[in-house]
């Protein structure tokens, strides 16, 4: 298996190695990645694999408002990581890629969610890019659910998604010992 490596962006990527994942509004976002990083309003990483930058990929701090939720809460507000996007070349898309991507940004997400206090792994997956790219449905098969949440007319055509990182059995027993 290839080695698959993420790396928190250091500079702008260069010209002379540009990645397009053929959806020119993510391919925008890449452009503005290492700006982003830099004034902390996201975390860009430069997707590497077997030393070859073929993707980049961003996740940033959001407040994410649940009013149905199941749980005793005092308010419903909760902190969550948001998937901003992540990005393969076309070139080498189609070969799992993305899928180990994905899989490693859940698998930081859960880690992170037992040192701070971070409930959710968001995300707003491209809908009907077209039946052969079936986003939705990735991101379903990979443990996310769809969600309510507001129209975020920046970004048309997305449906909300997310995973729960909370420990049910911690918050059932406390429930429990409530009653």
């Amino acid at each position: 298996m290839s080695e698959l490596r993420l790396a928190v962006m250091r500079e702008d990527i260069p010209s002379s190695s540009p990645i397009s994942c053929g959806i020119a509004s993510i391919d925008d976002r890449i452009k503005d990645a290492y700006s982003k990083t830099i004034c902390k309003q996201g975390l860009a990483y430069n997707i590497y694999v077997d030393g070859y930058l073929i993707g980049n990929c961003m996740i940033k701090l959001v407040v994410l408002c649940d009013e149905a939720n199941d749980y005793y809460v005092t308010d419903h507000e909760y902190a969550a990581l948001e998937i901003s996007y992540i990005a393969i070349d076309r070139r080498v898309q189609g070969n799992g890629i993305g899928t180990r991507v994905l899989a490693r940004l859940i698998s930081d997400a859960e880690k992170l969610s037992k040192i701070l206090p971070i409930r959710f792994l968001v995300l707003d997956a491209l809908d009907d890019l077209d039946a052969l790219d079936d986003k939705v449905q990735w991101y379903l098969d990979a443990g996310f659910t769809t969600y309510p949440k507001r129209e975020d007319l920046r970004y048309a055509d997305t449906v909300p998604m997310r995973i729960d990182l909370i420990d049910t059995t911690l918050t059932e027993k406390y429930v429990g010992s409530l009653n």
